[in-house]
């Protein structure tokens, strides 16, 4: 199984805030590896050989270190991995590993996002040939409410449209670097916009439709200690 014709950004440059831990969440032992080498590993098995691992400003060495002491023996010499420093917001970070794509397909997974499994990626993927913008998601399980400033209820939104969005997100490369690109002319005119995810500048800036690929609920982002639950599992 290969996939040369995508690549994927592991964004690592989160730290152990909402964790409340000096150790950035990235990094937290399972099963005797950090939780970024169980995701980047996944995407290996799955046909990709190409990543760019987005690490914290100042912390490249250390993480070219962890890789080697992880990953020496998982890699062979066909797998090409770069190690670049991320910037001060999530989206600054992705646009710098974007930068260094040069495949056709990128996927962006969050490395504390250990459980992916193959068949999410590759779910992506196919949809990502076919739509050029896919995402994993999964239907909401609760009932959303919508609050006012007050923090009283406002609205109620039909459930059954609402997704949970999780990674990897797939785009054709040159569609979300045009996304990139509207998105940082905008920021330098002092616009403002809170990206949560990068399927919301392929939303905002381009014609691409993005489309939900089926993920799983086991596919977690381990953010807070509640979450470090389902390492116990």
């Amino acid at each position: 199984m290969e996939n040369n014709d995508f690549s994927v950004i592991i964004a690592a440059g989160g730290s152990g805030s909402r964790m409340k831990s000096d150790t950035e969440k990235q990094l937290i032992t399972w099963k005797g590896h950090p939780l970024i080498y169980h995701s980047l590993l996944s995407f290996f098995e799955c046909g990709i050989k190409r990543a760019v691992i987005v690490c914290p400003k100042g912390e490249k060495k250390l993480y070219e270190e962890l890789f080697l002491e992880n990953m020496e023996n998982r890699v062979s010499s066909e797998l090409l991995v770069e190690i670049t420093e991320g910037g001060a917001e999530r989206y600054d970070s992705v646009y710098l590993g974007l930068m260094l794509i040069k495949t056709p397909f990128v996927m962006i997974h969050d490395a504390a996002r250990p459980f992916v499994t193959c068949d999410i990626i590759l779910r992506v993927i196919n949809d990502t040939r076919e739509y050029l913008a896919a995402i994993a998601a999964v239907p909401v399980k609760d009932t959303i409410k919508q609050i006012d400033e007050n923090g009283f209820c406002k609205d109620t939104p039909d459930r059954s449209l609402l997704y949970a969005v999780q990674t990897p997100q797939g785009f054709r490369t040159d569609v979300l670097k045009k996304a990139f690109a509207s998105f940082l002319e905008e920021r330098k005119k002092g616009a403002l916009l809170h990206v949560t995810d990068d399927a919301m500048l392929v939303e905002r800036y381009t014609d691409v439709k993005v489309y939900l690929s089926k993920g799983e609920y086991g596919n977690l982002k381990i953010t807070t200690p509640e979450d470090l639950r389902a390492l116990e599992d």
